[in-house]
């Protein structure tokens, strides 16, 4: 089942990320990188 509403809700989630091009081989370096300014 397609629902428009879902669609939109799941690209708002999207939007929210950090990242717009989020891949599932990118987090792990996308977090260690985000993860090196905080721990300075």
């Amino acid at each position: 089942m397609q629902v428009p509403g879902v669609d939109h809700a799941m690209h708002l989630l999207t939007a929210s990320l950090p990242t717009p091009s989020y891949s599932p081989a990118e987090p792990p370096d996308r977090r260690i990188d985000d993860d090196d300014p905080l721990e300075e």
